[in-house]
């Protein structure tokens, strides 16, 4: 592909920070079945982050190997990789809605504010990380629905603003969840430790 297409490519994956730290229960509180929760999607966070990263490394395959020149037989021969990552990518997506659930469920619970909050923006934020896995998978199906090279250009460029508008909300959302943490840190029992 030429280089301007890979650039547009708006793959470049990080892990998706969630590991969200316990809170300190105050007793007759939920805080314990809160932080179990929080477990469980931390668990649903690191398949969904490894899940992510080997779809990425699909999409970037095909994308360092497909060229304009010899796009049809390109992609021929790139199509299973191109499905086993819009497989990857879309089971990262329901791992983070998962997560994103679990939050939730944690945060309706009878539990201190601050972590409510703090657990309500992490919903959030997995949420939009959940759909930022679906504009992902575009790419790799953008490859499997285009007729040619210019084609999957402008789908690419057309998805562009889309994921990174994802991105951008995820990081805000994750930016704010860290400013109640850090703004109660008394709250949050792995602070406790750290003080």
């Amino acid at each position: 592909m030429n280089p301007q297409t890979k650039r547009n490519a708006p793959l470049a994956l990080a892990l998706l920070i969630g590991f969200v730290l316990a809170c300190s229960s105050t007793g007759g509180d939920e805080t314990d079945k809160a932080n179990k929760l929080v477990a469980e999607a931390n668990t649903a966070i690191e398949a969904g982050n490894r899940t992510a990263l080997e779809a990425g490394r699909k999409n970037d395959q095909i994308f360092d190997e497909i060229k304009s020149s010899s796009f049809a037989e390109d992609k021929e021969r790139l199509s299973a990789t191109a499905k086993e990552a819009i497989d990857g990518f879309t089971q990262s997506a329901a791992k983070f809605r998962e997560a994103s659930k679990k939050f939730e469920e944690a945060g309706n619970l009878k539990i201190n504010d601050k972590f409510k909050e703090y657990l309500v923006l992490k919903g959030q934020e997995f949420n939009k990380n959940a759909e930022q896995m679906e504009a992902a998978r575009t790419l790799p199906q953008a490859v499997l629905d285009s007729e040619d090279a210019e084609t999957l250009s402008r789908k690419i460029k057309e998805n562009k603003p889309r994921y990174d508008k994802l991105e951008k909300e995820a990081r805000e959302l994750n930016a704010g969840a860290e400013k109640v943490r850090a703004e109660n840190k008394d709250k949050f029992a792995g602070d406790n430790a750290n003080k």
